[in-house]
């Protein structure tokens, strides 16, 4: 999706058909694979409006205009491909499959403990961008046709704000794409407040500028010590002599960004930064990579596997071992949303059905299948 932004802002700004096509042909491939992104057409509806509405004479509306057709054209290239790779006649499979049945999906799970989440552990990150779109929406309000080159950011990122607000069931996964949105919108607050930081210490004459560097300095020794706190916090299971160089390394670093900071090479300030905030999570990532381990998943692949042959079935409510193996019923997970979904026959008798038809070698029983009707337990 960002790289659909970036494509619309080029468009924007050259005035060239084939970056609104590939703004649209980039934003529908994601689609196929994240049908959920289908309110990120709320923004880019609202960004052609603008765009064409702007348009200084009718020659100029005109190109705008043909510009928003060549945009619809590129949404047609993912379908174009995906009837290439898959065939026609799989093509009303993946409907049923991709939007009916999500249209029909019966559960619900609102998204504020995800969204109390992600403003606990990166509240700065949430409370800059909020602020980038405040400042963004007044920049729309005095000159629109500015505006239009950065719009899409603000506007891709309040669609999928919408989408979180209106999806019946929205996971972790979803808000990943926020992430970039919030950061660049966090960004641009970041450096218009920078902005009137150094506008205001040119005007104000009677603070020196000795003043000004260790009230920037001590900012921000306060902000990497609150960033640093929280790694260090999650840190605790991390080897103390890894911790140690960790410290070392951050020690080493401020000290270098300090004295960037002091000779005005902005450029090697920014890298330091950068490397002071990579060195815990980096570190925290190299520990659970080293002690993390999947053992306990693949001994049961393993076990699956050698008690069956490739052509026998596998029951399973939602284990997901044996993926390797044909599934006992039409359905290969039956976790929880899927069986409010299903009538007490496709849960019970249905089921009893498949399970004499393919006789499978293995039964998974987990908390899914337990959920199932008497029937199926019974057999």
């Amino acid at each position: 999706t960002l790289v659909s932004a970036v494509c619309l802002i080029k468009g924007y700004r050259s005035g060239q058909g084939g970056w609104f096509l590939a703004s649209s042909a980039v934003l529908g491939c994601a689609l196929l694979f994240t049908p959920k992104l289908i309110y990120l057409g709320v923004g880019v509806t609202v960004w052609f409006v603008l765009y064409v509405g702007s348009a200084g004479d009718r020659r100029q509306r005109t190109q705008r205009l043909r510009a928003a057709g060549i945009y619809l054209a590129g949404g047609l290239v993912p379908w174009g491909i995906l009837i290439l790779l898959m065939g026609i006649e799989a093509m009303p499979a993946f409907w049923q499959s991709n939007v009916v049945l999500n249209l029909d999906w019966k559960a619900r799970h609102a998204p504020l403990p995800h969204l109390r989440h992600m403003l606990v552990t990166n509240g700065p990150l949430w409370i800059a961008a909020a602020v980038g779109v405040w400042w963004s929406a007044a920049r729309l309000g005095r000159r629109a046709s500015r505006w239009l080159a950065s719009g899409p950011v603000t506007l891709y990122f309040l669609s999928l704000v919408l989408g979180a607000a209106l999806l019946p069931v929205v996971w972790e996964e979803y808000f990943i794409e926020l992430v970039p949105y919030g950061a660049i919108l966090g960004a641009f607050a970041l450096r218009r407040f920078a902005g009137w930081v150094m506008s205001l210490r040119r005007k104000t004459s009677v603070v020196t500028g000795r003043v000004w560097k260790s009230t920037e300095t001590a900012a921000l020794g306060v902000m990497l010590a609150g960033a640093l706190g929280y790694n260090l916090y999650r840190a605790t299971e991390m080897l103390g002599a890894g911790v140690l160089i960790a410290c070392l390394v951050i020690l080493v670093l401020f000290g270098f960004l300090i004295a960037c900071l002091r000779s005005e090479s902005h450029r090697s300030a920014g890298l330091a930064l950068l490397s002071l905030f990579l060195v815990l999570p980096l570190l925290e990532q190299a520990v659970h990579a080293r002690d993390a381990s999947n053992q306990e998943h693949r001994e049961a692949l393993a076990f699956v596997l050698s008690q069956s042959l490739p052509e026998d079935t596998v029951f399973d409510g939602y284990m997901g071992y044996g993926v390797f193996r044909p599934h006992a019923y039409r359905l290969w997970f039956l976790h929880d949303e899927v069986q409010l979904m299903l009538s007490r026959c496709e849960k019970g008798e249905e089921i009893v059905a498949a399970l004499k038809r393919t006789r499978p070698k293995v039964v998974l029983y987990d908390w899914w299948i337990e959920r199932l009707e008497r029937v199926v337990h019974e057999y």
